[in-house]
């Protein structure tokens, strides 16, 4: 994940939920550098890692999706956040801890730009 600091992007690697639609769910804490950077601006950069998906043969092939987008926060009170938190645990159960942490933040991030080659070649 990028997001845009001060004098410079911040990077950092995340867990993280996709949908059908490319829509992108993370966690994380409040006192983060992220979470700092995305409440004072929203726009953000996403990079998603494709190569365990990958045989040898295609090893060189471009094997990451970019997504730009913007992150909104997702009230901790609300359905999408039980369903969401529901779904981190499923993927990743031995992060329970973390993931139902009630100090956790979660965001959305909605794609304004993808670019993923996989979908362009027909």
């Amino acid at each position: 994940m990028i997001t845009r600091g001060f004098e410079q992007p911040h990077t950092t690697v995340m867990a993280f939920l996709s949908s059908d639609k490319d829509d992108i769910f993370i966690i994380s804490h409040s006192g983060t550098l992220k979470s700092k950077n995305l409440s004072r601006d929203a726009r953000c950069g996403f990079a998603i890692d494709h190569r365990a998906n990958y045989h040898f043969e295609k090893a060189y092939d471009w094997n990451y999706t970019i997504v730009k987008g913007e992150a909104t926060q997702i009230p901790r009170n609300s359905k999408t956040f039980d369903i969401v938190q529901h779904q981190f645990v499923l993927k990743n159960p031995w992060e329970y801890a973390f993931f139902s942490d009630p100090k956790v933040i979660m965001y959305h991030i909605r794609p304004i730009e993808i670019m993923c080659p996989e979908k362009l070649v027909k």
